[in-house]
């Protein structure tokens, strides 16, 4: 009887390579999870980063577009509105890494402001992102 319940036992119980099998499926799947949580944090900080280089293109624009029209070409090309991290801040915007707000204009009658923002990344990238915004502004 006794040899009986301990085979009993036996078929009832788990294995070392199965244990050992499980444990290295487990590792892999909670890796993967890992891995993609960390790309979501870090596509997650980008993204707040590209909407705020858009709300500070947004104020530029809303800037520009409250002077008088005859003087908005000229005070792009003396670069009123090239700004960098202490100009952003002093605006009462939150700067990004080593942001710069950069606006090129062309035309007299028919405005073409050209607004590009570009900041470093925290992720270690080597090049700065870049993007920019172009409008065209009419005389009232």
């Amino acid at each position: 009887m006794f040899k009986e319940q301990l085979n009993a036992n036996m078929k009832k119980s788990v294995t070392l390579i199965e244990v050992l099998i499980s444990a290295v499926f487990l590792t892999i799947i909670f890796t993967g999870i890992l891995f993609v949580f960390a790309k979501c944090i870090i596509l997650n900080e980008h993204n707040r980063n590209v909407t705020m280089a858009t709300l500070h293109t947004q104020y530029v624009m809303e800037d520009i577009k409250n002077n008088n029209f005859s003087l908005i070409a000229d005070s792009i090309n003396n670069g009123d509105w090239d700004w960098g991290v202490e100009e952003i801040a002093a605006e009462g915007l939150s700067p990004l890494n080593s942001e710069v707000i950069a606006v090129n204009v062309d035309g007299t009658d028919l405005l073409d402001i050209e607004i590009n923002v570009t900041w470093n990344n925290l992720e270690g990238r080597a090049s700065p992102i870049n993007i920019g915004f172009q409008t065209l502004l009419a005389s009232p």
